[in-house]
């Protein structure tokens, strides 16, 4: 029931390499500063430093190949109470997207991928992020959201993710019912 899906098989040795190599190619620009600026060994060298994990030698062994983006539309929503009329004038809606993406990405060491996206969330400027998070079993699934803003889960060898939490849940729930694509 989903309104778009793609499947990728995905080299991300191969395209690590590439953006290494077209980051090298480019000419850098220094600008005349008391201090100069260094150029970055690699364009993931700052976010490397943030998180704490090396793109090439961390990350990259843990992700397997298959990606998938789905597009859905999230579950309805009531809409909201109609506002007191003295309020109307200051009232604004704001409208959510119609479709909302989910992604599952394969992975290879589901342990080791649980143990980074906390730190990812904390490089982030989510201190604490971890305290927010909640878990919940679905069958061999495992959902753990975020205060109702950001859920992923795991699925066999996949991380599914989506910026909506109930997309998780619908993608979860659609594994566990034998509802999917590949049942």
């Amino acid at each position: 029931d989903a309104e778009l899906f793609v499947a990728l098989s995905v080299d991300y040795s191969q395209i690590y390499e590439g953006m290494i190599k077209a980051f090298a190619d480019q000419p850098w620009i220094y600008v005349q500063t008391a201090s100069p600026l260094k150029r970055p060994a690699s364009p993931f060298s700052n976010l490397e430093e943030k998180v704490g994990v090396k793109v090439k030698e961390d990350l990259l062994p843990l992700l397997g190949t298959e990606v998938g983006f789905i597009l859905a539309k999230p579950p309805a929503v009531p809409p909201p109470k109609e506002p007191a009329p003295a309020d109307r004038e200051e009232f604004t809606s704001v409208r959510l997207p119609e479709l909302m993406p989910v992604i599952a990405i394969s992975i290879k060491d589901r342990e080791a991928v649980k143990k980074i996206i906390p730190k990812m969330f904390e490089s982030m400027g989510l201190k604490g992020a971890a305290m927010l998070g909640h878990s919940e079993k679905r069958g061999d699934a495992e959902i753990i959201s975020y205060a109702n803003v950001f859920a992923y889960a795991f699925i066999g060898d996949f991380l599914i993710f989506s910026p909506d939490p109930s997309l998780t849940r619908w993608a979860v729930d659609s594994y566990v019912g034998n509802n999917t694509l590949s049942s």
